[in-house]
């Protein structure tokens, strides 16, 4: 099953803006897109950014600190801090925006 798109833009000074138009009219030709059109780009898209993810957490693995903030009177922590973190994480995080910026385009 495809869908037909049509795009009527106009120029902003009034008439038919000529690098939109097709032989004088306000019609665009129309696009026919198919689902292989998009599944296609998503697969090779979600499969880069898992194998970078798999790579990070291969190589670079998230690791959780904890921080007592306040203990009782056993010592028993009553207030805790904890945050990830990931020794190199800049590259991975690089590729990913890089990666996921160009498919913008």
């Amino acid at each position: 099953r495809t869908r037909t798109v049509r795009d009527y833009r106009r120029s902003p000074v009034g008439g038919i803006n000529p690098d939109v138009s097709h032989n004088g009219s306000s019609w665009i030709s129309p696009v026919s897109v198919k689902p292989k059109d998009v599944v296609v780009p998503m697969f090779v898209l979600l499969s880069a950014n898992i194998v970078v993810l798999a790579v990070w957490t291969a190589l670079a693995p998230l690791r959780v600190e904890t921080e007592i903030l306040a203990a009782d009177l056993f010592d028993r922590a009553v207030q805790t801090y904890d945050y990830c973190y990931s020794d190199g994480m800049l590259p991975y995080v690089i590729c990913l925006g890089a990666l996921n910026f160009a498919a913008l385009f």
